[in-house]
């Protein structure tokens, strides 16, 4: 009887939607565009999806990745001057922290030269790892909502392995 209801128990758990995994990563964000109030929305929409998804968080003082959103309406556009384009880039810093890491754990960060080398590339924002684009007719809530939550879902997927989790 105890072999059954052990079994029954691994079964709902393995079923049940429950997952035990690591802590979320650590991230920042910023929106890019000259529209200060449909910059807010997107802000909104972006701070939604990221309190929905368990792999992410915000954490400006322990974060490594940085998702930059950038829109801009199609002013110039012939044939549809309400579209909007939107960019997505993914950066990511932690390269050059392990390697101060690693060259702190080695005895070789003591040099001055190379204090102030790997110093400047822990100042900066970090290397980009990933740039896509996406489209809309209009600024719809609708479909400005399916554009940042796609974004958001797949930096949330992709900056896990950034960090070399």
């Amino acid at each position: 009887m105890s072999y059954i209801y052990k079994s029954v128990c691994i079964f709902a758990l393995l079923f049940s939607g429950i997952t035990f995994s690591a802590e979320p990563t650590n991230i920042t964000f910023s929106i890019l565009m000259s529209d200060q109030y449909k910059k807010f929305i997107i802000t909104e929409l972006v701070d939604k999806a990221i309190q929905e998804s368990s792999l992410i968080t915000v954490n400006p003082k322990r974060a490594f990745s940085k998702i930059y959103i950038m829109a801009s309406q199609d002013i110039n556009d012939d044939v549809n001057s309400d579209g909007w384009t939107f960019a997505v880039a993914h950066i990511n810093n932690s390269s050059a922290v392990n390697l101060v890491e690693k060259m702190e754990s080695e005895g070789v960060l003591q040099k001055d030269s190379l204090i102030r080398l790997v110093g400047g590339l822990i100042e900066e924002q970090g290397f980009l790892k990933y740039l896509n684009i996406a489209h809309s007719s209009s600024f719809k809530h609708q479909d400005i909502e399916k554009i940042i939550n796609a974004f958001v879902s797949d930096f949330a997927l992709r900056a896990q392995s950034y960090n070399g989790s």
